[in-house]
């Protein structure tokens, strides 16, 4: 299950459609939206990979972007936010975060957070892939023995023990 975000991100890093989309300044409001509907990459991905993959999103820093909720523009509270500094302190390294959707009501899901660099025109962004939880609590609730997910800041993302679920793992284990 974990594979299949390595695989989608790795990909991404590389896409030169996603590069030039968000690193376009764009002149008019028409001009996004006609950019934005050529890029389906995030789409297709997901129907590809439903079972693995709930949603993807990439945050950037460009002021002519709109938010569609697949490419988000950055704001202070992303930049604030835990899981923004961690990717872009990564080096492009993958890390695995257990966080909020803001595009699906608050709810909380194992991402992969990264840093996707576009050196040759001095930018990056932030793209972040939600796991699809429900497809890790099949997979669990089969499991015999206690067993747990957690992420790289020790929260527990999912487990075959309901009363764990949501906690921090420093918090009932010592």
């Amino acid at each position: 299950v974990m594979n299949v975000p390595l695989y989608v991100s790795n990909n991404l890093l590389f896409d030169q459609h996603l590069k030039n989309v968000v690193n376009t300044k764009y002149q008019t409001r028409y001009d996004v939206v006609e950019s934005y509907r050529g890029f389906n990459s995030f789409h297709e991905y997901r129907k590809l990979y439903k079972d693995e993959i709930s949603n993807i999103r990439f945050y950037m820093e460009n002021e002519t972007l709109l938010n569609n909720w697949e490419i988000i523009p950055l704001n202070e509270m992303v930049l604030n936010s835990k899981w923004y500094k961690l990717a872009n302190s990564g080096k492009g390294l993958v890390s695995w975060v257990y966080m909020e959707d803001e595009t699906n009501k608050q709810q909380k899901y194992l991402c992969l957070v990264r840093k996707i660099d576009f050196f040759d025109l001095d930018s990056s962004g932030v793209l972040v892939i939600n796991v699809n939880i429900n497809t890790f609590n099949l997979i669990l609730s089969q499991e015999s023995q206690p067993i747990m997910i957690v992420d790289d800041l020790d929260n527990i993302i999912s487990t075959n023990q309901p009363e764990y679920s949501g906690k921090k793992l420093t918090d009932i284990i010592n």
